[in-house]
């Protein structure tokens, strides 16, 4: 894959060279001491072959950015770098979007009484002998596996909820399950624009998602946000 307005070093370069590749002044003196002869292999960025993966790690500058004025999306493009003309003739090309901060938070009771991998989390996590012990109609251990969380997230573990003064963020907020997920984000020290008001709270219910931004003006660790699931009576903080 080779890809516009990024950076990469050469070993996460997507284009298969056909002559022998750079080698590096050490390198060289390396291999010379060792008495090696020069092997070279097209880099796995550079060949990836039918039923393998490989990610790519770029850089992306700040030049490539979105900057006042701007919309909050740049686009580029990437391509096949093995034959670009064929490859992107067949379809191997797309957009890459550089865009401002954004996240995604989705609020809601996640009831593992209902997964498809209840029985085989109690097989493993249960001693030897003891599964029968495990009564699943049991109010406790109902309510023990009803995970209030913010992205899979509970007990304030939530990552990456980090930005800077004056960044235009995005938030992209949506809720899930039943009539016990009505949910409030609230986030304290800062406020946001949605549908051309100015908040610092907005309502998510089962099924709904709802797009704010932000420019955020307070600095420091700050409480990012609270879940009130008003109808559990419970309150959660992230």
């Amino acid at each position: 894959m080779q890809p516009h307005g990024v950076q990469y070093g050469i070993e996460q370069d997507g284009t298969l060279y056909h002559n022998e590749m750079e080698e590096s002044y050490t390198a060289k003196k390396l291999r010379e001491l060792r008495r090696q002869p020069r092997v070279v292999t097209p880099s796995p960025a550079a060949l990836v072959l039918p039923g393998t993966t490989h990610t790519y790690e770029w850089t992306v500058p700040l030049a490539a950015g979105p900057v006042q004025g701007e919309a909050d999306c740049l686009t580029y493009l990437y391509y096949s770098g093995v034959d670009p003309v064929k490859d992107s003739q067949s379809g191997l090309v797309g957009p890459l979007l550089v865009c401002r901060p954004e996240f995604h938070l989705m609020a809601t009771i996640f009831d593992e009484n209902l997964s498809w991998y209840l029985d085989e989390n109690i097989a493993s996590l249960t001693p030897a002998g003891q599964k029968s012990a495990v009564d699943k109609n049991d109010e406790g251990f109902i309510d023990s596996n009803k995970m209030h969380a913010i992205n899979g997230f509970v007990y304030r573990n939530l990552p990456g909820l980090t930005m800077c003064k004056g960044d235009k963020v995005t938030w992209h907020v949506s809720g899930l399950g039943t009539e016990t997920d009505i949910v409030s984000l609230y986030f304290q020290g800062n406020r946001f624009i949605y549908r051309q008001n100015r908040r610092d709270t907005i309502s998510v219910f089962p099924h709904i998602s709802r797009t704010v931004t932000m420019e955020p003006d307070s600095m420091g660790i700050v409480l990012s946000l609270s879940l009130f699931l008003c109808l559990s009576r419970t309150q959660l903080y992230f």
